[in-house]
């Protein structure tokens, strides 16, 4: 069996990832009293394709497996209660644009910390879609940025994704100007990364050669820089902003030049 994904009329996402141990042990369900369960928390369709096959390693010619067969469990929900992504993402622009003055800068912050109000890093690391992290409030780096990305592009803001390190951070467009937004990194109430120098110290390894600007913070978007001179010249500092939904202090991290 194949980990769910999710569709609302915009691009297909996987709502799980599949290499974790949650959903590795239902690659082979072995007796038929091993039942799986999966509540469908948005309206959309979602798509659950099962497979048998025969995966015995013993024989050499068959050293991938044989499908003998396929099928796909297509659901779709529909229901006021269970807003699909693409209308929480709406309903959150909306919102935005009645809290804001309207220019980018200010609505890149207002979805900023929106984003963060709707969500908890995921520490089992299970859950990585828009879908989880937005109808279940949970989510790992991909469900910050893919969030984010969503609420960018409904609100007519440019913007990008960049990975690397197994990591994956949002690049927006501010008042014609590239800056670099981790929502992740931001989002650090539960001390899920340690303590501030052992924070620095990875965000030092992964940052080192940013695509564009060194900030990471949308109330400081700067000019981009060569990236090989980016260290030699900036500092990192940590401030307090908003309150996390646990009510703890959240910390925002910035790269400053």
């Amino acid at each position: 069996m194949d980990v769910p994904t999710y569709w609302d009329g915009g691009s297909q996402e996987s709502v799980c990832d599949p290499s974790r141990q949650a959903w590795a042990s239902y690659h082979c369900l072995g007796t038929a009293d091993h039942d799986f369960t999966f509540d469908f928390t948005a309206s959309g369709t979602y798509r659950i394709h099962f497979y048998f096959m025969d995966n015995d390693r013993n024989d050499p010619q068959n050293d991938k497996g044989i499908y003998y067969l396929r099928t796909t469990a297509e659901v779709t929900v529909n229901g006021t209660v269970r807003p699909s992504v693409t209308q929480i993402v709406s309903n959150a622009v909306d919102l935005r644009r009645q809290e804001t003055n309207g220019s980018e800068y200010d609505m890149a912050l207002w979805l900023h910390d929106w984003t963060l109000d709707q969500l908890e890093y995921d520490h089992s690391l299970n859950w990585c879609s828009a879908e989880s992290g937005l109808t279940r409030h949970q989510g790992t780096c991909e469900s910050y940025q893919r969030i984010y990305s969503k609420l960018l592009n409904a609100a007519g803001i440019a913007n990008g994704r960049i990975t690397g390190n197994g990591h994956t951070w949002n690049a927006v467009k501010i008042d014609d100007k590239w800056c670099q937004m981790d929502l992740t990194w931001d989002d650090t109430s539960d001390n899920w990364y340690g303590d501030l120098e052992q924070h620095l110290a990875v965000a030092r390894a992964v940052y080192s050669s940013p695509p564009c600007s060194c900030s990471m913070n949308a109330h400081r978007p700067s000019t981009p820089r060569p990236s090989e001179k980016c260290w030699a010249a900036c500092e990192i500092s940590a401030v307090p902003s908003s309150s996390s939904r646990t009510g703890l202090p959240r910390w925002r991290f910035a790269i400053e030049l």
